[in-house]
């Protein structure tokens, strides 16, 4: 698991007392005490005898009450925000978690502001450098008895990390309160309950998992955490819960030094930040040394226990550790959009100003790289041009020189660019006359997907504009 992602997810821990119960899906207040049928039938016949008298004059019933707090029309606006009509804005409470300096207007990997859905996919695939499909799922994760929009970005590389943030609707309108990642060496499963788990690989010898619920406001907290180690991978613990923790656990992870030999001297860490749990911090150990090691393992339990850690044994673990309860049926997705289409691209090269009006599709960039290329001056504007048709494509322009023992004639020598390219943008740069070296290849990559243009051997063809689609990463 990414360390920067297991701090950025197990950072939340908050002290909380832990929320409980399960509302039912529903807009708007049911009132505890409905008025039988017969009692509706007779209010509607004074209504209609009545219609032209003054209001006075009505006479009123036990079904009659003050009118109720109109609430947000949750179904319509998550609606309208699933559609691309309606948008969620980040909500000021998650700027609290990043004060450090460049994250002030991050959390998440996503900058402060207002989105649609594709702004929002467009801004979690810029940062996770991955496409990623859609998809979506209403439950009532803060147990108020009204439904909460989860959106989850599901990369379509296994490699990258998937996002699921929440919303919920306000007032205010709808706010994105919280997120999380999953994937690569992590996992994370969501439940109906309104619980969901995180957890992962942090090295060959330590794994961890964490359940976490959802305050009032549908900010994240974490119940609490299990890590299973062995000795010598104790100290990787350390970046993903020492910064949350109490003194007793910095103490811990301290006196872990004293084990770095001890391969076989198994644990299982549990942590919790409930105020009403009464074992913030438990150990149970496995495996422990029957040799000189032995001592060395009993003096740190002995030190453990000193700053208010408790040694338990493996079985009281496995019932201190149990998430049956918070681990319920998983919440069901429902697949938005695939992303498969946004995935593929093109990339047009115009190799002279008659071959296409390029000068219709806006100011062209000029990439000048003629303090780095051998063979340039600052007066060698060439007119090759190029265009890609989708946002999220990184475009790199390589030189290099020929190679006749290469399939593309090719050799690579360096690189003067790479950009994300805004699509339909021309960018243009100075290249070669005639068969003089350096010549150049664009590569462009977006997500599983590349794209490839070859100067030299696709001028030699006698073409002037060349339109290249996008092809899977396994054919390149």
């Amino acid at each position: 698991m990414n360390r920067k992602n297991v701090v950025r997810v197990l950072g939340i821990m908050m002290t909380v007392p832990m929320l409980a119960g399960c509302g039912k899906i529903q807009t708007k207040p049911v009132s505890e005490n409905p008025v039988e049928e017969t009692e509706t039938e007779e209010v509607v016949e004074v209504t209609e005898g009545t219609e032209n008298l003054p209001s006075e004059n009505i006479e009123t019933t036990e079904a009659t009450g003050a009118p109720e707090d109109e609430l947000p029309d949750t179904e319509a606006d998550f609606k309208a925000f699933l559609e691309g009509s309606a948008k969620a804005t980040t909500a000021e409470s998650l700027k609290r978690d990043y004060e450090i300096a460049n994250e002030q207007d991050t959390y998440g990997g996503l900058s402060y502001g207002e989105y649609t859905l594709e702004e929002l996919r467009r801004a979690v695939a810029k940062n996770q450098a991955t496409e990623a499909a859609v998809k979506y799922t209403m439950l009532d994760c803060n147990h108020d008895g009204i439904d909460e929009l989860f959106v989850r970005f599901e990369a379509l590389n296994s490699s990258f990390l998937s996002w699921t943030g929440v919303i919920r609707d306000t007032e205010d309108g709808l706010q994105i309160c919280s997120s999380y990642e999953d994937g690569y060496r992590s996992y994370a499963a969501l439940y109906k309950s309104g619980y969901h788990t995180y957890g992962g690989s942090y090295s060959a010898g330590a794994h961890g998992e964490g359940i976490y619920g959802y305050r009032e406001d549908c900010s994240e907290y974490c119940l609490f955490t299990v890590d299973s180690v062995f000795a010598t991978y104790g100290a990787d613990v350390a970046y993903s819960q020492v910064e949350d923790q109490d003194e007793a656990y910095k103490l811990y992870m301290t006196y872990f030094s004293m084990l770095e030999e001890a391969s076989g001297f198994e644990m299982r860490i549990y942590t919790s930040k409930d105020p009403d749990n009464e074992n913030p911090l438990c150990i149970s150990v496995e495996n422990y040394d029957e040799g000189a090691l032995k001592e060395k393992e009993e003096a740190f339990l002995e030190e453990v226990k000193k700053n208010g850690c408790r040694i338990i044994e493996s079985s009281e673990m496995d019932e201190l550790s149990d998430t049956s309860m918070y681990c319920t049926e998983e919440a069901e997705w429902t697949l938005l959009d695939s992303g498969e289409e946004l995935v593929d691209f093109t990339l047009t090269v115009y190799s002279n100003e008659n071959a296409d009006d390029y000068k219709a599709l806006g100011d062209a960039v000029i990439i000048d790289g003629s303090d780095e290329v051998p063979g340039w001056t600052a007066d060698q504007l060439s007119n090759m041009r190029f265009t890609v048709d989708k946002p999220g494509v990184y475009v790199t322009l390589q030189y290099g020189s020929y190679d006749e023992d290469s399939a593309s004639n090719f050799a690579l020598d360096g690189s003067v660019f790479t950009e994300e390219c805004e699509p339909g943008k021309v960018y243009q740069f100075k290249a070669f006359e005639g068969e003089t070296f350096p010549y150049f290849r664009l590569y462009a990559n977006k997500a599983d997907r590349y794209a490839e243009w070859f100067a030299l051997p696709d001028m030699k063809d006698g073409e002037t504009t060349f339109t290249v689609r996008s092809k899977n990463i396994d054919e390149y």
